[in-house]
This record gives C-alpha cells, sequence and structure tokens, in this order.
C-alpha cells in the first residue's frame, strides 16, 4: 500500500489572552456609549450566568464597580437557561 508523501505543518495561533482583565472591562464599558444614555444614580440590572466564561467572578466585580463609579447602584440577577 502506497501512503501520499507527508510534511511537518506548523501552525501559530494569535495570543488572544486579556492580561489586565478589570482595565479591558472598565475600557470596553467606558467605549459603549452606553452610560450617556441613562441617568447617574439609577439602579441597573446586571444579567450574569456562568456557562463556560472563564474569569467570571474578576469580570462581574469589574463591571460592578465600573458601574459604582459612575454613580449607579448595580444589582446582579442570574441569567441562566
Amino acid at each position: 500500500m502506497q501512503f501520499p508523501r507527508m510534511l511537518p505543518v506548523r501552525q501559530n495561533f494569535p495570543d488572544r489572552r486579556i492580561h489586565d482583565i478589570p482595565s479591558e472591562v472598565r475600557n470596553q464599558l467606558a467605549g459603549s456609549g452606553f452610560s450617556s444614555r441613562v441617568k447617574p444614580g439609577g439602579r441597573i440590572a446586571l444579567g450574569v450566568g456562568s456557562r463556560g466564561i472563564s474569569n467570571i467572578t474578576t469580570i462581574v466585580r469589574a463591571v460592578v464597580e465600573y458601574w459604582k463609579s459612575q454613580g449607579f447602584q448595580p444589582f446582579i440577577f442570574p441569567a441562566m437557561g
């Protein structure tokens, strides 16, 4: 039986890790323009699910801290299913 000629192949994937998650969360939220469309002092609901999300605690903490720093009262509700 003859096999086709084979060659070694090397594949490199770009490093897409976020090294400073809280900073990236703040930058993304600040750049979204959403905070300019709601009134400070109000409550903001944060729907949080956990399926397959790495570093969920760090992300949610950064989101809550961002909204508090903007003068809002964030609260978390489960968003599963």
